[in-house]
C-alpha cells in the first residue's frame, strides 16, 4: 500500500512546476507561482484528516480517511491520464488534488504502526513502509524521466558542463 501511495509522490514534489511550464505554457516564475496551492491543499489535508481521525476515533476513521485520500489521488491520476486535451484550469485541479498523497501516507503510517506489538514487529512495518515508499518513488521518476527526456537530457548536459 506504500507503494502505491507514494507514485504520485515524485510528481507532485519534484515535477508540478515542470508540469506546469511544459504542459500548459506558463513561464517558469508563474509556474513556480502556481505549485503554491498543491503546498497548501497537502498541508490542510493531512492536518484535517489527521484531526478528523483522532477527533472521530471511537467510530474508527482511519481506513476511511485512506480510502477516501486514496481514491481521490486515484481520481486525478486517471483524469490527469486519460484527458490530455482538458482545460489549463482542471488539469491545476488535478494537479492540486494530488497533493493528497501525504495525507494517505501519514494515516497509512498510523494505521499500520499502532496495530503492531513488539518492537521487533513495529520495526519491520516501519522498514517496510520505508522500502514502499522507495519502489513507489521509483517508477514515476523513471516515467517522468522519459516523459521529459528532452528537457531532462539538456538538464543533465549543462549539469555534467558545469561539473567539468
Amino acid at each position: 500500500m506504500s507503494a502505491t501511495v507514494n507514485v504520485v509522490n515524485a510528481v507532485t514534489s519534484t515535477f508540478t512546476p515542470l508540469i506546469i511550464n511544459v504542459s500548459m505554457g506558463f513561464t517558469g516564475l508563474n509556474s513556480l507561482l502556481l505549485t503554491i496551492p498543491t503546498g497548501a491543499v497537502g498541508v490542510v489535508v493531512t492536518i484535517g484528516s489527521s484531526w478528523m481521525t483522532k477527533k472521530l476515533s471511537k467510530y474508527n476513521p482511519k481506513v476511511w480517511s485512506l480510502t477516501f485520500s486514496t481514491y481521490i489521488l486515484l481520481m486525478s491520476c486517471l483524469l490527469i491520464w486519460n484527458i490530455p486535451d482538458m482545460a489549463d484550469g482542471f488539469k491545476l485541479v488535478c494537479l492540486h488534488l494530488l497533493a493528497f498523497h501525504p495525507a494517505a501516507y501519514a494515516v497509512l503510517m498510523n494505521l499500520s504502526i499502532v496495530n503492531v506489538a513488539g518492537y521487533t514487529k513495529r520495526s519491520m512495518v516501519s522498514a517496510g513502509l520505508f522500502v514502499g515508499y522507495c519502489v513507489g518513488k521509483s517508477p514515476s521518476v523513471s516515467h517522468a524521466l522519459i516523459f521529459f527526456s528532452p528537457i531532462v537530457q539538456f538538464a543533465n548536459t549543462g549539469t555534467t558542463q558545469g561539473i567539468l
